[in-house]
């Protein structure tokens, strides 16, 4: 484990080894439902508690909820350049367009005026 517990999260676990999902959601301060889905997602570690199989009664320690919390750590990166406006290469007054070129020189056509001033 890196970095301090977190005090909420310490506190829950005061005398005891693992907490129920409701406890463990309450010390993370979120919903249960997104606790569950981060735990369905292999993003939170937890002890299967005792023999059932249809619903697994999961229990956590307080070092899987600290790595959940680390992993979940996000850091804004501020962009490194300007935001700049992007050129299409052409402009639209351009009464010659070297695709236009190449097309009349390829075909043997002349070229179609251009619609520009």
């Amino acid at each position: 484990m890196t970095g301090p517990i977190p005090d909420r999260l310490a506190r829950a676990f005061t005398g005891r080894t693992t907490l129920n999902l409701r406890e463990a959601a309450a010390a993370l301060e979120m919903d249960k439902r997104h606790l569950r889905s981060a735990v369905r997602a292999g993003r939170v570690g937890y002890l299967i508690h005792g023999q059932g199989e249809r619903r697994a009664r999961r229990r956590f320690l307080l070092c899987d909820l600290v790595q959940f919390l680390q992993s979940e750590r996000r850091r804004e990166c501020p962009s490194t350049r300007a935001k700049v406006r992007r050129s299409s290469g052409a402009t639209s007054g351009s009464k010659d367009s070297a695709f236009g070129a190449l097309r009349a020189r390829l075909t043997g056509a002349p070229p179609k005026p251009s619609s520009g001033a």
